[in-house]
């Protein structure tokens, strides 16, 4: 840890994306300044909290997207060239029900999302089966059915992007299925 913070403190030399200054903005530039300075970094994480929306989420939720979007962006810009070896996988906590509540929000509900962009991913494609909005599509009528476990996916980034044989047991009491054309 130690190395990457000596590193974050230096200029780095070309070309700068322009992030914003809020804290996920700031957390990627740090992200990107290692990567820039090619010392190794094979993964990093960080979570972009904030997100439970049960009163009042129209005015929240998209001030938060904005930066989200905003944010990635200006790292996708900020990697240039080293984009093409670098995976951008975001994805939710949980889901959410598709109806407002009574406060002008939403609850918890199962099915979410996750994005992959970046490296060698297959990009302009949504995996998964859409079940529709209908009320008889709904899980228990009310949320998105998952129906792609986040673990296939996990496995297959590891697996196809990351050349990495995830070993047995990796994923407790779950055997992972391939994602087909995720690269």
């Amino acid at each position: 840890l130690q190395r990457y913070v000596s590193i974050i403190k230096k200029p780095i030399a070309g070309k700068r994306a322009s992030f914003g200054t809020d804290p996920f903005a700031k957390r990627l530039k740090d992200i990107a300044t290692v990567i820039r300075a090619n010392v190794g970094l094979e993964v990093a994480a960080l979570d972009y909290n904030g997100w439970d929306d049960h009163v009042n989420e129209n005015g929240q939720l998209a001030a938060r997207l904005k930066m989200y979007a905003d944010g990635l962006a200006a790292f996708m810009e900020d990697l240039g060239d080293a984009l093409s070896n670098t995976l951008i996988v975001t994805m939710t906590e949980f889901g959410r029900t598709c109806k407002e509540n009574g406060n002008d929000g939403r609850d918890h509900g199962h099915g979410g999302f996750m994005f992959l962009m970046g490296g060698k991913a297959k990009g302009g494609k949504v995996h998964g089966q859409w079940m529709g909005l209908e009320e008889k599509d709904l899980y228990e009528k009310r949320d998105l059915p998952v129906t792609t476990d986040f673990r296939d996916v996990f496995s297959t980034v590891l697996q196809q992007h990351m050349k990495f044989e995830t070993p047995k047991g990796f994923f407790p009491d779950y055997t992972p299925k391939a994602v087909n054309g995720l690269f």
